[in-house]
């Protein structure tokens, strides 16, 4: 009994994601429901083959975001005015943190740029990189990620990928994601 009800805080306690697809578009709302972010789907002759996601809610008519290409997944936080969008294509995952608001407010938002810096000074070094997966946890009410990066080593062109992989704490009000042992409720299988 114990074990199960581990489980199900746990489950509670992970960030829950919304998509969007950007071929035929959509929307999303906050779990309040006073926050949308959308996107219109895919112009078919245009050559860029993206879209845009913008925010709308209180004091905010309409404010851009992203322009993504594939999907995003939209993880409302909790804790924080802030929103996570993950970028999804086939073989990459990207991260963006945005304030719900008219504008961004505080520090820069950092958190793509500190997971990459943190993957780079970790072994196994690649020469490229392939693969990017993420999935997210929860510690408590703060948002976290497991990213693993796949690819060859370094002078290869052929061959076996190797992999690595770490877990991020993502600090919304900083805006930046700090390494951390572990991500609670984050697979990657």
């Amino acid at each position: 009994m114990m074990k199960l009800m581990a489980a199900l805080v746990l489950v509670l306690a992970v960030p829950a994601a919304d998509h969007i697809d950007g071929v035929q578009g959509g929307q999303v709302r906050s779990p309040d429901r006073a926050w949308t972010i959308s996107a219109p789907a895919i112009d078919a002759g245009d050559a860029a083959v993206s879209t845009v996601a913008w925010l709308r809610g209180p004091g905010v008519p309409q404010r851009r975001l992203m322009r993504f290409e594939r999907a995003i997944d939209v993880i409302w936080t909790r804790g924080a005015p802030k929103v996570l969008l993950v970028e999804r294509t086939t073989h990459f995952s990207r991260i963006r943190a945005f304030t719900l608001g008219p504008r961004e407010r505080g520090a820069e938002e950092r958190v793509e740029e500190d997971i990459e810096a943190a993957l780079r000074g970790q072994a196994p070094r690649l020469g490229t990189i392939e693969n990017r997966r993420m999935a997210f946890g929860s510690l408590g009410v703060v948002p976290c990620v497991l990213v693993e990066e796949s690819g060859l080593p370094p002078g290869r062109e052929a061959g076996s990928f190797v992999s690595r992989a770490h877990a991020f704490r993502i600090e919304l009000r900083q805006g930046r994601a700090v390494p951390i042992p572990e991500c609670p409720g984050a697979s990657l299988d």
